[in-house]
Parts: C-alpha cells; structure tokens; sequence
C-alpha cells in the first residue's frame, strides 16, 4: 500500500486509490458526478496533483482513466519560491513538482507519453 490516506481524504481518497489500482470504472463514476475537481486536489504530504497520484504509485491505467476524465495533465500547486544569488540575481519556480515531472523522472515512458497526449507542457 501507498498509504494513501495520507496524502488525500474523502472523495479524493476514493478517486486517489481508483488511480494507484488502475479502477478505470470508480475514476470515470466518481470524477462523472461533478463533485470533484481533480484539478484542485493535492497531496497533504508532498504538494503533488492528483492526477500525478499514479504516476508516483505506478499505474499508467490509473492516469490515463484520469486523464480521459478530463484532469490537467499540467496541474500543480500554485506556490511559488524565489532562489536569491551571490550576485543578487534572482529565479522564480514552481514551490510544488507537476505530474510531467515525476512522469520524466520515470522508468517507465508510458507516463510521460500519456501526459503529453494529453496536452501536458
């Protein structure tokens, strides 16, 4: 187990373990009934998107269920850090990782495939 409860509590919970087991049904019923914006879930511990949940449990089934029910392959947390220089340069980035970038991370390159199928960038 991920020890998904975790990471994420009720609807999400479900929608979470749906996508770590690759339940293609329970994604498309719970994401169909509306209540849910998988795009505005993340993870308590880590900061990552949902839809990044089975691509960090290895499930490309799980993702792409997600993915067709209309998830952003390009959702993160809207966080942001600024990292100051020696020479009093600056650089803004992301606070959170996205979905692309642990797909990119991966062994697996069905991850990364889906995700950019799915108009990540």
């Amino acid at each position: 187990s991920h020890d998904t409860a975790r990471h994420f509590s009720g609807e999400a919970l479900a929608v979470a373990r749906a996508a770590e087991t690759g339940d293609t049904a329970a994604i498309a019923r719970l994401l169909g009934e509306g209540r849910l914006d998988p795009d505005t879930v993340f993870s308590r511990q880590s900061g990552l998107p949902l839809v990044a949940w089975p691509v960090a449990t290895g499930n490309p089934k799980g993702l792409q269920a997600l993915l067709e029910q209309g998830a952003d392959p390009n959702a993160r947390r809207p966080e942001r850090e600024t990292d100051r220089f020696h020479d009093g340069s600056r650089r803004e980035r992301h606070r959170h990782d996205n979905a692309l970038v642990l797909a990119a991370r991966a062994d697996d390159p069905a991850y990364l495939r889906l995700l950019l199928e799915h108009g990540g960038d």
